[in-house]
């Protein structure tokens, strides 16, 4: 099944670990519950063997790079529950 394309919105500020304030910072393209969305969606395609390049399927669906999609992986864990801030 194919995944909706994704488009990369305006910043947005939103509660995010590690700042200090509470908030989230503008250089985030997502929230953070699209972007914890991505990674799952990403770790599905992933297993189900739809990733060929991990570059290409980032910026195709959601304007990202790998790089980008490798910050949210570490933001959200393999086997971590996720709760929002």
């Amino acid at each position: 099944e194919a995944e909706p394309e994704g488009d990369a919105p305006a910043a947005y500020s939103e509660g995010a670990p590690g700042n200090g304030t509470g908030r989230e910072t503008d250089h985030y393209a997502y929230p953070q519950r699209e972007r914890h969305a991505i990674v799952q969606r990403y770790r599905a395609a992933r297993d189900r063997g739809q990733v060929r390049n991990k570059e290409a399927w980032a910026h195709e669906r959601y304007g990202i790079s790998s790089r980008t999609l490798l910050s949210y992986e570490r933001e959200f864990p393999e086997g971590q529950a996720y709760t929002p801030d």
